[in-house]
């Protein structure tokens, strides 16, 4: 018990810590702000999310896995201590699975959805199918979507619409690149293959 005191100890310490760092308006990591929008945005998979919080929020979940499985460790090594087991008895049992596997396993259920939906966000900030996100199924499917997380933002280029087409080839009559007779050319064949 005591192992968890002091795990518990450096982990409130650099809580603080990052709540300083929150507070401080210069600042560009806010990593609670960061894991408070992970879990209140759970169902929703419509948005973006920038590549800076996705991975921080990765980092996170990292952490508070490893946490779990320290402390399920810890938890562990205090109950057979108690029971006056020794160190040689303790560790040729199979009886440390349940304690780091069940919390381990609760927290990856109970992040699974957030998960998903901080993926596709991702995703769609790199201007991508969320669908890309069904690779992860097959084994060493998720390649490709660790490259697109990985990626800078893009927004999605759409289809010029005719009005864009015009007011495109009317600044290159503002521009002096072409002339009257160009434009009414170019105006001419934007026109005919819309109208077609």
């Amino acid at each position: 018990m005591i192992t968890f005191l002091y795990i518990f100890a450096v982990l409130a310490m650099l809580a603080t810590r990052s709540d300083d760092i929150q507070d401080n308006p210069k600042s560009k990591v806010k990593f609670f702000t960061y894991m408070k929008e992970f879990w209140s945005k759970s169902f929703n998979f419509e948005g973006v999310t920038k590549r800076n919080v996705f991975w921080i929020t990765q980092a996170w979940i990292f952490l508070q896995s490893t946490f779990l499985v320290g402390l399920g460790f810890c938890l562990f090594l205090d109950i057979n201590d108690l029971a006056g087991y020794g160190w040689s008895e303790v560790f040729r049992s199979n009886d440390i699975r349940p304690f780091i596997f069940i919390p381990f396993y609760s927290f990856l259920i109970t992040s699974l959805i957030p998960s998903i939906s901080i993926q596709v966000r991702r995703l769609r900030d790199t201007a991508r199918n969320p669908l890309w996100i069904l690779l992860s199924l097959i084994p060493f499917g998720a390649i490709i979507p660790f490259i697109f997380y990985l990626s800078p933002s893009r927004q999605k280029k759409l289809p010029m619409t005719l009005q864009d087409r015009l007011n495109e080839v009317e600044d290159l009559l503002d521009q002096g690149t072409i002339d009257e007779e160009e434009y009414k050319y170019m105006r001419k064949k934007i026109l005919t293959k819309y109208v077609d």
